[in-house]
């Protein structure tokens, strides 16, 4: 019995080539960045809520996992509407969060543009819950408290003396 030809004939000149391309982010994000380049629209909103307020399909509060997607794919236009709406949408609440965390680590331009704000702002933002419950968050993950702690360490020494 002879055996049987398990490969598969190569493709004619003909047939489409396939290709995969694996999505490490969500894909749901993926898919509205995939939109923005067909149509060049897209609506960044402050809270899950507005979503449903809106009628455009393209709509999304997660600023910074697309701000991530635009710098990994090179789509300096959405990369700059994500920039512009984290910038705008930065206050005294939520920057003690941003400043700190792994996005503003591995995202430099728009790390440096928290740390300078807070910075500027450290006199109203070291009194705050966000910025009390900080380094409490991190108990669990020494590795991230360490890490945490000494960014903030390495920011303070900048501060004027008062």
């Amino acid at each position: 019995m002879a055996p049987e030809n398990t490969e598969s004939p190569p493709p004619s000149p003909s047939s489409p080539r396939r290709r995969s391309i694996f999505v490490q982010e969500n894909f749901e994000l993926f898919h509205l960045v995939l939109f923005y380049l067909y149509t060049e629209q897209i609506t960044f909103v402050d809270s899950p809520s507005s979503i449903s307020q809106i009628s455009e399909c393209n709509v999304v509060h997660e600023a910074e996992p697309v701000y991530a997607i635009a710098h990994r794919l090179m789509i300096d236009s959405l990369k700059e509407k994500a920039a512009h709406f984290l910038k705008a949408t930065t206050n005294l609440g939520n920057i003690s969060q941003r400043t700190f965390s792994r996005f503003a680590l591995e995202h430099e331009a728009l790390g440096a543009w928290y740390d300078e704000y807070f910075l500027e702002k450290w006199e109203d933002i070291k009194v705050r819950e966000e910025f009390q419950g900080l380094f409490k968050d991190l108990a669990d993950d020494m590795e991230e408290f360490v890490r945490v702690s000494t960014k903030f360490r390495q920011m303070i020494v900048k501060l004027p003396l008062r």
